[in-house]
């Protein structure tokens, strides 16, 4: 018989956000500099504050996720996304620019809001929740932990059997 298992816990989860929006916004600003100047060193940026903004945004996107999935097609709940995305954006960046702390400025893009938030990304930003739903929120959702076995004590050897 097999061990019991108990889905991820938000904590979990939240973390998963934020490495794996972490690793896209890398790879996006990488592919971004490519594409602009053709930069072959293909060297991505981030910021410390991504890992808060993008696993707090994903576990925000999950529940939406989960209370849309029977009641709209995926290009609705994309659209719903996007704008969320939008607006969380734009808050985390006003919090963080109080702060002296935003690491971001789209003030050179033609479709910007108060240097926050630009329409030139919306497309992007649409695609990667479309990829966000369906590679990353599902299978976050499906993985489980064997609720068998007993987290190590402080100090103790590293055991790979169940008590």
């Amino acid at each position: 018989m097999g061990s019991p298992t108990e889905p991820l816990s938000a904590l979990g989860r939240w973390y998963l956000y934020a490495l794996h929006g972490y690793l896209a916004e890398v790879l996006f600003t990488a592919t971004w500099d490519f594409a602009a100047a053709r930069d072959w060193r293909f060297q991505g940026g981030s910021s410390a504050w991504a890992p808060f903004i993008y696993g707090t945004c994903g576990l925000l996107l999950e529940r939406l996720y989960l209370r849309l999935r029977g009641r709209c097609r995926l290009p609705t709940r994309a659209a719903l996304y996007t704008v969320c995305i939008y607006l969380w954006e734009f808050a985390t960046g006003a919090l963080l620019r109080h702060f002296g702390a935003c690491p971001w400025d789209y003030s050179h893009f033609a479709y910007n809001f108060m240097g926050l938030v630009t329409l030139e990304y919306g497309a992007f930003w649409f695609v990667g929740s479309i990829l966000l739903e369906t590679l990353v929120i599902r299978a976050i959702l499906r993985l489980r932990v064997d609720g068998a076995v007993k987290p190590l004590r402080p100090g103790a050897a590293f055991v790979d059997t169940v008590d």
